[in-house]
């Protein structure tokens, strides 16, 4: 065959060029001479040049048609062409061109071919049927109706062929008729293929029409279907070639289009019946038993049969239909026999021939029609598929249940080590199962056995591709076994198992198959298996009855009981057990739309969260996989996450967020991984609504729990060590107990879904940046007009933010951790992460290296003979150059090499600070040594709640009293039956059971007890060491930027901006440890720290960060804020305490030029400051509630919330505040903003109600106003109530009235000394207006008559004289002997004094401060708040060289108005207000808590002067960092 298409082409090629060439024709005939022998190469050439003759049609090849014209006719002339063969293959055209017929020849010729055309295609045979002989016949049917030993055979074939013949001719019988016998005898012996044989002998399309004709028979309506013999015969007939398949099928009924008419209307009864499931129809005749039904009428375990009569069918786990073979016969047309095309296609898998009878299925399966949903074709198909998979199941368990099973991975990858070793599934098994599809549910045994040979068959083939951390398959043949796997497991195992109705060792055999795959392949097969559901009628109808029972067993759910100790009751959980197992039976067939139909209900329903999670506990792991995919394809879908008010969260994320934390709680199969993978994309795409998910993952799973909104007895429990924490939020020792266990498994079941697969694939870092980088995201790019939305996703990021790092921090070993974290400057400058974020981080390693470079000598004290700056060197030398240049250490000892934890040291740690500040003009201000120690300790290093770890301590001592009283009384032999529920003195097993569930409870609160007091000693000790350190360390903390002269306010300005600020708002414990540190800063006498100079920038600074900061963010601030308030209010409590606690230290000095011999700021300084303090907060506050923003006036009302115990203390400003919030509450239309202020006015008021609680301003420091400048009253009124109320100008203040030798007051005289100092002394206190900078500016009169100054301190109005004269003013002073206030502890102020003291103390502590020992806050009336952070405004006063200068710069300006303008009024000869004049009056006074009388009005003056020439009207302005 080759060697003629080679001569074909060597002639074709031959005759191209005597064309192209005009070859002579003698060279045509050597080369056809040369091409091989003259017949082949003659009869070669006839084609060839009909073939170049037809190419050669058209007017565009007449000349090279010509030129093959001359070469025909020389060769026909030449007799090279034979002339017989070339009239059989040329055309008219062409034989008459080359000569071969003339014309006349011509037309005889096409009349010959019309008659032999006609008589061979149309005329028929005609037998004379008289002269057919029956006996002929019956010879015949003698001779090919053999059966038993006669029967044909292959070898008895030859001799039957000639006797058939010799009947034919010698009978002349009809040869249509005797094939039809021949046909008719096959049929009865389909499997003799001698009859087969016989078949050659007739014309091929005789066979197919007479085969057809027998089909044909069987096609009559209501007639019988054709008989299985004559489909096996023709499955025979056309798997050996002689029918065709396609010729025969056009005698097959029914024809296509009936097909498929017939399927549309099978599919769409179908349909009906499916969507009927469950559904309950009022018009029937027969009456569902439904279980809402039932349970509406109290009858929830009767139902209705279908005559309406009651029947009982309660509900278990035997009634559960879950079997969906009833609505298998609705797949197909109602009397499926009748088609022969099915019962061809099942003959021909009978038969083996799978090719052809795949193709015939095919032709069906485009009419609609399922050919497997036939029973015998699947029947037929599974008996076809047995054998391959025996054969399989052969090599993995060769002796049975007694072999080694290779389906471990050792066995399979010894297994592979046989080189070319076949995949156990043949192609032809798995075009079987392809062609079963779901229909291989019919034989469960073969179904099972398909998926252990699957399983093999990945272990032995697809090792590589299946693992993780793999790439694709190493060879083709291994990608093509895992198609092969993949294509089976989505279109025939998957489906197939959902059929099956319940069968949990299916389901296990299934899971074990499908655990090898990755969690996305897997996820990919669920969603595959899932749409080819929703396409197939028959897999709906299994889903829908699966649904359908389910929705029964969950109205029967109920949510559990609990008892006293937060546990179950077991009676509870023992009655929905049936239930739970009811779920789980449906579960096992069709896990995806069970899993959908559960997160359905949870995510209208948040009470049926709990008891869904609960009943979920008997389900498969296979189970737990498709809800993980069903909770992340849910949280995936299109849909509104935001509610139409666009400020709340949809209920259904939140919901979805709480059933998934719920279930990953309970149960460990579901598949966390997948879950942070999702939520890292999610982050990356700039969804952060996701957050939500991860962040009540994060708590159910580890226990870390972010405390947004805490109490100040929680705030000191957080700030005590993990003892303390975790009593903080657990109460109970047992729930504890319980608690710890599952936390550490949880965190564990975390961790390593985060770190699963290669290094680089590990998720705990990208999660984290992208976490800290979302706040960014979140602030800048969300699409919301609503700022309280923002607010609100920005604080829930920052929560996670900080859950997570603490979890990351728990989980992980220090080394590992510190080798998990990017070096710091990589993470500010690359990452952008803000700083907070980053020394979160950062703090553990921080604090440990801190601790191993600078080590506390061990008796606590220095060495003899060294100095702190040579102690403190190993800190500060590595640190700058700046600071080594001033603490260079010279030793003849060589250098210890630095200490290393991770590759980390301490200098590496300051040096990656440096580089990642992105200003390095920072430094220059701001020493390195502070920056790091400010960032590198925690609360815990250096605060202790002592009262809260004693009000613990004894908490514990009284459970343990409880129990051993509980113990004691369930021994006693008098104890009444089922006392304390033990069954009178432990008779029965449940009170045995109860009695040492009580002694384990006192044997854990025991150990309880000994934690906590060794942690408080372990607190103390270490607090102490601490405190050593810095101690030690003091002198270099700020290095050289303090001793740089006019540098000192810019120092306090970036403590502030730098430090302050950014972890003031991170979290609580990081806003009550920056309350601590400069205080603590200010009792070890640190040197160049000025304490009035930081507070005062403080002050001003950071209330203007109210408007631009989120909820939780103004709750962090509020909390700082009440600490600061707190310090400042004892030492202005009196001038004793101020003496004590303030005044020693050196954050009071003037100046730092001189540190042993610098002056102080007196006690009338600080009080002026003080007063100054609360005036500026004031007017930020009541420039926030003017506001109309909601995150401005939310803040504002949080903040005063939490300092509602320390400001305001003057009446005026209580009054300013007060109206302000009142208007808000009657005008507010913001529902959330309205209960706030109502809750802050009844805080308020219950505080103004106290007596002496406020103080008028003048009396408390203020300057009083200039004549005719309109002031508010001094007094508060309120509607109803008289001016003399309690908020009276003559109520005791912090000054005491002047009295004579005996004690009794005595009247002051305007004109006399004492008033004159008096008078003095209100001009040197400041203003006492709150309307603003301008009224508190205005100029002072030193001198004048007493009805003008009486007038401007009154306001001006009649009224005010009056109660002046009832005891304010210049009026007759009553003296009242002041208790003093007990002697705090100098190195700090207990938050929870206030609340432990009693009343007596608090009226003491008024008495002398007017700002502290008020009650303890409502917990209630606490509220979280939310921020973003955005630009701030803080004066800023550079250069001053003084301290008291600038201290006083900072203060409002005293000018002197002349006419229409203002000039600084000038200094007079005279000393300060601590001068001699004022320190006789000091040491006049017969109180020493009573305050001294100032020496006049020219020491206000020097003071002022200086402060109105350096200090500008308005304070300057200062951008924060955001």
């Amino acid at each position: 065959m080759a060697a003629a298409t080679d001569l074909d082409q060597t002639l074709l090629d031959l005759l191209e060029r005597v064309l192209e060439a005009n070859v002579d024709i003698d060279l045509l005939y050597r080369e056809l001479q040369d091409a091989g022998p003259a017949d082949q190469v003659y009869a070669a050439l006839v084609e060839v040049s009909w073939l170049q003759w037809v190419r050669l049609e058209g007017s565009a090849n007449s000349q090279r048609r010509l030129r093959l014209v001359e070469i025909l006719q020389a060769c026909v002339k030449d007799k090279k062409i034979d002339r017989r063969l070339a009239m059989e293959v040329f055309e008219h055209d062409c034989m008459q061109a080359s000569g071969l017929l003339n014309d006349k020849e011509l037309e005889v010729w096409k009349r010959k071919e019309v008659r032999f055309n006609t008589k061979t295609a149309y005329t028929q045979s005609k037998f004379n049927l008289l002269r057919e002989d029956s006996e002929g016949y019956a010879k015949l049917i003698a001779c090919v109706n053999h059966f038993g030993e006669a029967a044909l055979t292959h070898d008895t074939v030859p001799l039957l062929f000639q006797e058939v013949q010799a009947l034919i001719g010698y009978f002349d019988l009809d040869p249509n008729r005797v094939l039809d016998l021949v046909l008719e005898a096959g049929v009865q012996q389909p499997g003799n293929a001698g009859y087969v044989s016989l078949v050659p002998l007739f014309k091929a399309e005789a066979v197919v029409h007479l085969l057809g004709f027998k089909f044909q028979h069987y096609q009559r309506n209501g007639g019988p279907a054709a008989p299985d013999k004559l489909y096996a015969f023709a499955a025979h007939l056309v798997s050996v070639g002689q029918v065709s398949l396609e010729g025969l099928c056009g005698h097959l009924s029914p024809s296509n289009a009936t097909l498929r008419r017939e399927q549309a209307a099978a599919g769409a009864a179908m349909r009906a019946a499916v969507d009927d499931i469950g559904t309950v129809s009022l018009t029937s005749a027969a009456v569902d038993a439904l279980p809402a039904r039932n349970a509406a009428d109290g009858k929830g375990d009767e139902a209705f049969n279908s005559s309406g009569l009651k029947s009982s069918t309660k509900l278990s786990s035997a009634a559960i239909d879950l079997d969906a073979s009833s609505f298998r016969p609705h797949l197909l047309h109602p009397r499926p026999e009748g088609n022969q095309k099915l019962g061809l296609a099942l003959a021909l898998v009978a038969r083996g021939d799978l090719d052809s009878a795949g193709v015939l299925m095919d032709s069906l399966e485009a009419g609609g029609l399922s050919a497997p949903a036939w029973p015998p074709m699947a029947a037929a198909l599974c008996a076809a598929l047995a054998p391959d998979v025996e054969a399989a199941c052969a090599v993995i368990a060769p002796k049975g249940l007694a072999s080694h099973c290779a389906l471990d991975s050792a066995s399979a990858s010894r297994a592979g080590d046989a080189v070319g070793a076949p995949p156990p599934l043949t192609p032809r098994a798995v075009q079987l199962l392809l062609r079963l599809g779901m229909f291989l549910y019919t034989d469960v045994v073969l179904l099972t056995r398909v998926i252990r040979v699957l399983r093999y068959q990945l272990q032995l083939h697809c090792a590589d591709a299946l693992n993780p951390d793999g790439g694709a398959p190493s060879s083709s043949a291994q990608a093509a076994a895992l198609r092969d796997v993949e294509n089976v497991l989505t279109r025939c195992v998957l489906p197939s198992t959902q059929l099956v109705p319940s069968n949990a060792a299916l389901a296990s055999e299934l899971w074990c198959l499908l655990s090898m795959f990755p969690y996305h392949s897997r996820f990919r097969f669920y969603q595959e298996a899932k749409e080819l559901t929703e396409r197939s009628a028959f897999l709906s109808a299994a889903s829908k009855l699966a649904t359908r029972e389910v929705r029964k067993v969950l109205k029967r759910l109920a949510r559990p009981e609990r008892d006293e100790g937060g546990r179950e009751r077991r009676e509870t959980k023992e009655a929905m057990k049936p239930y739970a197992r009811m779920l789980a039976k449906a579960a096992h067939a069709c896990p995806t739309q069970v899993a959908e139909l559960l997160i359905q209900l949870a995510e209208s329903y948040s009470n049926q969260i709990e008891p869904i999670s609960d009943a979920l506990r008997y389900v498969t792991p296979l189970a737990f996989d498709v809800l993980t995919y069903c909770i992340l394809a849910r949280m995936a879908l299109d849909r509104p996450k935001i509610k139409d008010d666009g400020i709340n969260i949809c209920d259904w994320l939140q919901n979805l967020s709480t059933f998934n934390a719920a279930v990953c709680r309970k149960y460990p199969d579901m598949e966390i991984s997948a879950m942070c993978q999702m939520l890292s994309n999610a982050l990356r795409a700039g969804d952060a609504f996701d957050l939500l998910v991860l962040k009540d993952l994060n708590e159910v799973l580890t226990g870390i729990v972010v405390h947004s909104e805490v109490s100040e007895k929680q705030l000191e429990g957080l700030a005590g060590g993990p003892e303390l924490r975790e009593r903080a939020i657990v109460s109970s020792s047992e729930e504890r107990e319980r608690s710890m266990k599952a936390w550490a498994r949880g965190g564990r079941r975390l961790l390593s879904a985060l770190q699963r697969g290669r290094p680089e694939r590990h998720l705990a870092l990208p999660l984290l940046v992208l976490i800290a980088q979302q706040r960014h995201v979140i602030a800048t790019q969300t699409e919301s007009k609503h700022v309280k939305l923002i607010a609100e996703m920005y604080d829930r990021c920052q929560e996670t933010c900080k859950q997570y790092i603490r979890f990351l921090q728990n989980a992980l070993p220090e080394d590992e951790y510190a080798r998990l974290l990017p070096p710091i400057d990589v993470q500010r400058r690359e990452y952008g992460l803000d700083p907070e974020v980053v020394f979160t981080l950062y703090r553990p390693l921080l604090r440990r290296l801190l601790f191993l470079t600078c080590p506390l000598p061990e008796d606590g004290e220095l060495e003899e003979g060294e100095d702190a700056a040579a102690a403190s060197a190993v800190t500060t030398a590595p640190a700058s150059a700046a600071s080594a240049s001033t603490a260079v250490v010279e030793s003849t000892e060589p250098p210890k090499a630095e200490p290393e934890f991770a590759g980390l040291t301490w200098s590496s740690l300051v040096d990656s600070m440096r580089a990642s500040m992105p200003n390095e003009g920072v430094w220059a201000a701001l020493a390195t040594e502070v920056y790091s120690t400010f960032w590198t300790l925690d609360t815990s290093d250096i605060y202790v709640p002592t009262k809260r770890y004693h009000d613990e301590i004894a908490a514990v001592e009284s459970e343990i009293a409880q129990a051993d009283r509980q113990i004691n009384a369930s021994r006693s032999p008098y104890a009444p039956p089922g006392m304390m529920g033990y069954g009178g003195g432990g008779g029965s097993s449940a009170a045995a059971d109860a009695l040492e569930t009580l002694r384990r409870n006192k044997s854990n609160l025991v150990d309880l007890l000994a934690k906590l007091k060794a942690e408080l000693d372990s607190q103390i000790k270490h607090v102490g060491e601490v405190r050593a350190r810095l101690d030690r360390d003091k002198e270099t903390l700020f290095g050289g930027a303090g001793k740089k002269s006019g540098k000192c306010n810019i120092l306090h300005a970036s403590l502030v901006e730098e430090c302050i600020l950014p972890r003031m708002l991170f979290s609580p414990e990081d806003a009550l440890y920056c309350a601590k540190f400069p205080a603590l800063l200010h009792q070890l006498d640190t040197p160049y720290f000025s304490t009035l100079l930081f507070y005062n920038e403080l002050l001003r600074t950071v209330p203007h960060v109210l408007k631009c900061v989120t909820t939780r963010e103004g709750a962090n601030m509020g909390i700082f804020l009440r600490e600061c308030f707190q310090l400042l209010s004892h030492w202005r409590s009196s001038e004793e305490v101020y003496k004590k606690d303030a005044e020693a230290c050196v954050g009071f000095a003037v100046s730092f030029s001189d540190l042993t011999s610098c002056k102080k700021t007196s006690y009338e300084q600080y009080t002026k400051l003080m007063h100054k303090w609360h005036l500026a907060c004031c007017q930020i506050f009541q420039s926030c509630l003017r506001n109309e923003e909601w995150t401005s006036r939310r803040n504002a009302l949080s903040v005063l919330t939490s300092v509602v115990e320390y400001f305001p203390v003057v009446t005026e400003q209580y009054n300013a505040l007060k109206k302000l919030v009142e208007g808000m509450r009657d005008t507010e239309t913001r529902e959330d903003l309205k209960k706030l202020a109502q809750g802050y006015l009844s805080l308020l008021e219950r505080e103004g109600a106290k007596p002496d609680r406020l103080v008028p301003s003048l009396q408390w420091g203020g300057i009083p106003p200039k004549q005719g400048v309109r002031k508010a009253s001094a007094v508060p009124t309120t509607a109803g109530a008289s001016a003399s109320s309690a908020l009276r100008p003559d109520a005791r203040a912090f000054q005491p009235k002047p009295t004579d030798a005996s004690g009794r007051a005595v009247k002051v005289e305007e004109g006399s000394a004492a008033g004159a100092q008096k008078r003095a002394r209100h001009a040197d206190g400041g203003g006492g207006g709150v309307d603003g900078d301008k009224d508190a500016a205005r100029t002072v009169k030193t001198e004048g008559g007493r009805n003008g100054d009486d007038k401007e301190r009154g306001g001006g109005g009649d009224k005010d004289k009056d109660e002046r004269r009832d005891g304010g003013g210049t009026g007759v002073k009553q003296h009242v002997p002041r208790k003093r206030l007990p002697d705090a502890p100098p190195d700090r102020v207990e938050p929870h004094a206030a609340s432990s003291r009693d009343p007596s103390r608090d009226r003491s502590a008024r008495d002398h401060g007017g700002a502290g020992g008020a009650g303890a806050h409502n917990d209630a009336h606490e509220s979280s708040s939310k921020r973003r952070r955005a630009e701030a405004a803080g004066p800023a006063a550079e250069g001053a060289t003084d301290l008291r200068s600038a201290v006083l710069s900072r203060s409002l300006p005293v000018r002197e108005r002349n006419g229409d303008s203002e000039r600084p009024t000038k200094a007079a000869d005279g000393g300060s207000p601590g001068g001699p004049r004022a320190q006789a009056s000091r040491d006049a006074a017969p109180d020493d808590g009573a305050r001294p009388a100032k020496g006049g009005s020219s020491a206000a003056a020097v003071a002022d002067s200086t402060a109105g020439n350096r200090a500008s009207r308005r304070p300057a302005v200062r951008r924060f960092r955001l």
